[in-house]
């Protein structure tokens, strides 16, 4: 266990991501990925990151972050059919991917006592993606391992009135 892993057992939604993400995964996987640990941000590799926000007493976002091996790998098993990592249809099944996980999310946050209410995703692909947060939003980055490879769910979080405050001014 990492020096940063009481993170996750002092913050309920958090514990609510990781068993949210793991679920899903092993619907479509067949078997649960594997929890590494909280991680430090890979922003050089090749990836594509899908982001979608929860809105309610907190403004939270979920980013999911897939190097390009295991998109490509999950894609195939999520979709069905082989999809290149650079055509737009890979935006798709990460943007759908997403939307399935973030479902879950919102349903364990429901069972927890915690409301939050779902966006759109966006999603982007690259190498060396810098995602800046702005001032009094926090970062935890939990990662992931299947039998497809490494993958890794961001969660951001912060206070809506703050964040409100903030956008005011």
């Amino acid at each position: 266990m990492s020096v940063m892993e009481p993170i996750l057992e002092e913050h309920p939604q958090l514990i609510c991501v990781r068993d949210a993400v793991m679920s899903t995964f092993a619907m479509f996987l067949g078997a649960a990925p594997a929890y590494t640990g909280i991680l430090q941000a890979d922003e050089s590799r090749e990836q594509i990151v899908s982001i979608l926000s929860l809105v309610g007493e907190r403004t939270w976002s979920l980013m999911l972050h897939l190097p390009r091996a295991t998109a490509e790998a999950l894609a195939l098993k999520f979709a069905g059919f082989e999809i290149p990592f650079d055509s737009a249809d890979m935006g798709d099944v990460a943007g759908e991917l997403m939307n399935v996980v973030a479902g879950s999310v919102t349903a364990h946050l429901e069972a927890a006592g915690i409301k939050a209410e779902m966006g759109l995703p966006t999603v982007v692909s690259g190498s060396d993606l810098r995602l800046p947060l702005p001032e009094g939003l926090n970062r935890v980055q939990m990662g992931f391992h299947s039998d497809d490879g490494p993958f890794s769910m961001a969660v951001t979080e912060g206070d809506a009135r703050h964040v409100a405050r903030r956008s005011e001014s």
